[in-house]
């Protein structure tokens, strides 16, 4: 066990609540951060606290299922509020398994993630695992994540959560035949034949006879291999349209994903797997099918998506990938979850085809791009992409507990509320780290809103740390943490470190009584500790407040946190000097988009965050360890 000293700042003094607003309490001071219940105040002081350390948020950074030999790759991206000498969290320890034999690693230092998909700088924490000394079989894997404060209660641990989308244990197959050499079938839609397709460990072999339909790969590599575990279906150039395998009840895939992948004698344009018109329900297993669809081109013709059973769900991973969607508007997935890694998106439109959905969830999207042109997202893990004129990344009616939007380029947003957390339901533990976020139009609107505006959803510890947004004032504000509206709220334990906002607004008791003639309003405190700044530091904004009002009244916080600075006007910008600003330029003249957001020397951006929480930019570039910069991109001072 190590002791943390910390030296917490007595900040402002707290008022009363509405309607004596005007007037100072007698015996209440903010605190720079939380004290916690574990905590030993030096001095003597007593210690009344109950808040105790939360739990970081975590989930894997790259899809389970896959096909193994002796060593295992495995990635997580985590957050807590705590962060510190460039570090989310103080370690990691991960461990993999064949029942008997377990092998663990400890890792304590970040680094840079390096998916071939990955669009902006992934920071994470990783290991290659060597297992050699592990049986050959199902293998699995899981962490535990440790924050620099709390005792055995805060450590995060994957064998906690079971569901598909959350930090749970992961499984994979060891088998170093099929490792080093799968069992193929090839798929030719013009000579193939079904009935007599070739399954083989020798590629010259399954090419020489292939299958005709997707579908007949499938049947024929059960009907000989016995099973779908490991089976790679190489696709030759041409169209292949995806529909039902046949009702097999007692398919064997127990373990590995079965991967349809092009011929590699194709292109990945000229690989197209058509679906949409048919379901594509392909009957993988019995006890839920696990699927990688990989360098090939989707191409949508209907409504129709993934399929699975709702007794075992279909899993669909689609990697390096160009999918056209053409414009149909809706869902994906039924009975089935998805995770797109490294590929872009064209014609989408709509809710449905991104967004959350009762039967299906997007598990992981990293190093994605495309133009949504409107389209929802569904908030969850979302990492290394640039995604242009969204509408709204929300979780609809699912809890974003667990959600992690980081490392992002989200420009241009249709509708104002893009991005939400608490809005509906409750959120316990969600991370917004260093994205780039840029609002182009003169609508205005918020682009970022937590437990705001009216909603119902309660907040713990929301960790933002190192965003850019650009925008124009009221155009592209974040709005955080309100306690106004028919519903009392209360947010707590959050963690801003070193973001450039827009703008931005808060409301609680003040606007509640004077605005809304609310009978509860004094007891409308549930922003208070965000009002005072409590774990707020190194916080920039470029513009005042919708109000106008400025710091100490009533859309704004009381207190920033320590060495923020504040725009103090609606027209004339804080500016932190970006290289190139491309967001909404004024009330009435849009932004081009595509700026860089990267610093210019002498920007009061520079050397805000003194204690540094990330130890990579989102370029890559390492940050200082003494005085990083606020925003998603390092700047060391001259």
């Amino acid at each position: 066990m190590t002791n943390h000293v910390e030296a917490l700042v007595l900040t402002k003094r707290v008022r009363q609540p509405y309607p004596a607003q005007a007037s100072l309490d007698a015996s209440r001071v903010a605190l720079s951060d939380y004290i916690y219940a574990t905590d030993t105040i030096l001095g003597g002081a007593a210690n009344n606290a109950s808040e105790v350390s939360p739990k970081p948020i975590a989930n894997w950074a790259l899809p389970d299922r896959r096909v193994i030999g002796n060593s295992l790759r495995l990635e997580l991206v985590a957050a807590h509020r705590n962060a510190r000498s460039g570090k989310q969290v103080a370690c990691i320890e991960f461990r993999a398994t064949d029942g008997v034999t377990t092998i663990t690693q400890i890792v304590t230092a970040p680094s840079i993630l390096g998916h071939p998909g990955d669009l902006n700088a992934v920071v994470g924490y990783a290991c290659n695992l060597d297992i050699t000394s592990l049986s050959a079989g199902p293998i699995t894997a899981n962490a535990r994540v440790f924050p620099w404060i709390g005792g055995a209660a805060s450590i995060l641990s994957s064998t906690d959560q079971s569901a598909v989308r959350e930090f749970r244990p992961q499984v994979f197959l060891k088998n170093l035949t099929l490792a080093a050499s799968p069992v193929f079938v090839y798929v030719n839609a013009t000579i193939g034949n079904d009935t007599s397709g070739a399954v083989s460990a020798a590629a010259a072999a399954a090419e020489a006879a292939p299958c005709a339909t997707a579908a007949g790969a499938v049947n024929r590599a059960v009907a000989v291999n016995g099973s779908l575990d490991g089976v790679e279906i190489r696709f030759m150039a041409g169209t292949h349209v995806l529909t039902t395998s046949a009702i097999i009840a007692t398919r064997p895939q127990t373990t590995g994903e079965c991967i349809f992948t092009r011929d590699p004698n194709a292109t990945k344009a000229g690989v197209i797997l058509q679906f949409g018109t048919a379901s594509a329900r392909l009957r993988l297993g019995a006890a839920g099918g696990w699927l990688r669809i990989k360098g090939v081109t989707l191409d949508r013709t209907g409504a129709l998506g993934f399929t699975g059973e709702a007794s075992s769900r279909l899993r669909v991973i689609v990697e390096d990938f160009v999918f056209a969607n053409n414009s149909q508007n809706a869902s994906i997935f039924s009975n089935s979850d998805g995770g797109w890694v490294g590929g872009s998106f064209t014609g989408l439109t709509g809710n449905s085809i991104l967004g959350p959905v009762a039967a299906g969830d997007h598990i992981l999207m990293r190093g994605v791009s495309g133009d949504l042109n409107g389209a929802a997202l569904q908030l969850w893990n979302i990492l290394g992409s640039n995604l242009d004129r969204p509408v709204t990344i929300t979780s609809g009616t699912k809890s974003a507990s667990g959600a992690i939007l980081a490392f992002n380029k989200i420009r241009s947003p249709t509708s104002t509320g893009c991005i939400g957390f608490a809005l509906t339901s409750d959120v316990a533990g969600c991370a917004i780290l260093q994205n780039v976020l840029e609002w182009t139009s003169t609508q205005t609107g918020h682009f970022l809103g937590i437990s705001n505006d009216s909603q119902a959803g309660n907040s713990s510890h929301v960790v933002m740390h190192h965003n850019t947004i650009a925008g124009f004032h009221n155009s592209g504000r974040c709005n955080l943490f309100y306690d106004e509206g028919l519903t009392a709220r209360t947010n707590r334990l959050h963690s801003f470190v070193g973001n450039i906002h827009t703008a931005i607004n808060t409301k609680g008791d003040v606007f509640r009584g004077a605005n809304e003639a609310g009978a509860d309003a004094s007891s409308r405190t549930g922003n208070w500790a965000y009002l005072y700044g409590v774990g707020c530091r190194g916080e920039f904004s470029q513009f005042i407040d919708a109000n106008s009002g400025g710091l100490g009244t009533y859309f704004a916080q009381d207190y920033p946190g320590l060495d923020g600075s504040i725009g103090t006007s609606a027209t004339a910008r804080n500016d932190p000097l970006f290289t190139d600003y491309k967001g909404t330029i004024s009330a009435s003249l849009a932004g081009a988009g595509g700026g860089d957001y990267t610093l210019q020397a002498g920007s009061p951006a520079i050397g805000r965050v003194k204690a540094p929480v990330l130890a990579f930019d989102l370029a890559g570039n390492a940050r200082s360890a003494t005085a990083s910069a606020a925003g998603a991109y390092e700047r060391l001072a001259p």
